[in-house]
């Protein structure tokens, strides 16, 4: 087993709480995102070329919260064996949330064409894509044992070869493929399984072999580079005739720089040398296992028309000093956060008193036997052996 620069091998570390802190960096920045783009502060700000560039330069900061969501998920995951009771409970977790959330908000006074179908369709957040980074996110982990296996039988050498010409074929290509209006790999900015499996691989990368020094200043370094790229095109707009060069080509999560950035930023968080015991450690333990509630929570599609864009005052305070805008963006964005960890704080006391996580597994736990004899069964039928 390799070992990190810290010394211990990666794969049996225990609890890196510097990941958790990164992990509460990354929600923080979902929320900054969606109050940017669905909250109207980036409609509101871009009527000067001031108020645009914040807006930009401000979005430019939080855009590594999704890769580095998957980023975690890989760095931790991908030693330790699947358990499908894990994955159970977060599909729980999100069929639980999108039903509250829903049901809370369907005030027909305010929705009147709101269906009774919406109230069923939010028991299946997977199948309607209620969440289109859970939908994403639950379907790499169904994929996580094999990729695991199969990464995890390379050598170093063979891995980070891998590695890079994923990152070559599926970012670097991309970015420059889009600025002839052009999307090859259908990737959609990074929102689909393909890009997801090759963060989880880079995770998994690190983990095993342990993350640089350099992380904030490659992280660093990346989002200035987005950001000098922002004030060129939009001071000076290139025109070259057959190419469509926009500040937004560079904002996909599978941009070159939004991956660079957040995986500087995964170096430099896991190598911070928290205490568990201290009084951030403390802060982080508690907040991290609870804040992906806070996605599932403002990010239902009813939520976020109910409060993000009907009622966040951010618009209004555009108009003036900057510091009032920016003080309630950061405001509400605590604000969010800090409710979410607060109703998943409740709702994991109630399931600990109702004793709905024991059944969960114990549900988990007939569904991967059942899972078992059928994939055995169907490949003895073939002709092979038990192997599952």
């Amino acid at each position: 087993m390799m070992q990190d620069k810290r010394g211990a091998p990666a794969a049996e570390k225990g609890r890196n709480l510097g990941l958790d802190a990164l992990r509460i960096a990354s929600m923080l920045a979902v929320v900054g995102q969606h109050l940017i783009l669905h909250g109207g502060l980036q409609e509101a700000l871009s009527g000067s070329l001031a108020g645009s560039l914040s807006a930009s330069f401000l979005y430019i900061a939080c855009l590594f919260a999704v890769d580095g969501f998957v980023l975690i998920t890989g760095y931790c995951q991908a030693h330790k064996p699947f358990r499908l009771r894990g994955l159970f409970r977060l599909w729980v977790q999100a069929s639980v949330y999108n039903v509250l959330c829903t049901a809370a908000v369907n005030l027909r006074v305010l929705y009147p064409d709101m269906q009774y179908a919406d109230m069923l369709q939010a028991v299946f957040p997977i199948l309607t894509d209620a969440y289109w980074f859970f939908t994403t996110y639950f379907a790499l982990m169904l994929l996580s044992p094999f990729l695991n296996r199969a990464f995890g039988s390379l050598s170093r050498g063979k891995a980070l070869t891998l590695l890079l010409a994923l990152v070559l074929l599926f970012s670097v290509f991309t970015d420059l493929a889009s600025l002839t209006g052009r999307d090859p790999f259908r990737l959609s900015g990074g929102c689909r399984l393909d890009w997801f499996a090759v963060l989880y691989l880079t995770g998994a990368y690190f983990g095993r072999y342990g993350a640089p020094r350099f992380g904030l200043a490659l992280a660093g370094g990346a989002m200035g580079m987005n950001a000098l790229l922002t004030l060129v095109l939009t001071v000076w707009p290139l025109r070259i005739p057959g190419m469509t060069i926009t500040p937004a080509q560079f904002r996909g999560n599978n941009s070159l720089l939004v991956y660079l950035s957040a995986v500087g930023l995964l170096w430099w968080f896991a190598r911070l040398p928290i205490r568990a015991e201290s009084p951030a450690g403390r802060c982080i333990r508690f907040f991290a296992p609870l804040c992906f509630a806070v996605y599932l929570i403002h990010d239902n599609l009813w939520v976020r028309l109910f409060y993000i864009q009907a009622l966040s005052p951010l618009p209004a305070l555009a108009g003036g000093p900057w510091y009032g805008w920016l003080g309630m963006f950061f405001a509400e964005g605590a604000g969010i956060f800090l409710f979410g960890c607060l109703v998943e704080w409740v709702r994991r006391q109630l399931f600990r008193l109702l004793r709905i996580d024991p059944l969960c597994d114990r549900i988990a736990d007939r569904i991967a036997a059942l899972w078992r004899r059928l994939t055995n069964a169907i490949f003895c039928r073939i002709g092979g052996e038990e192997d599952f």
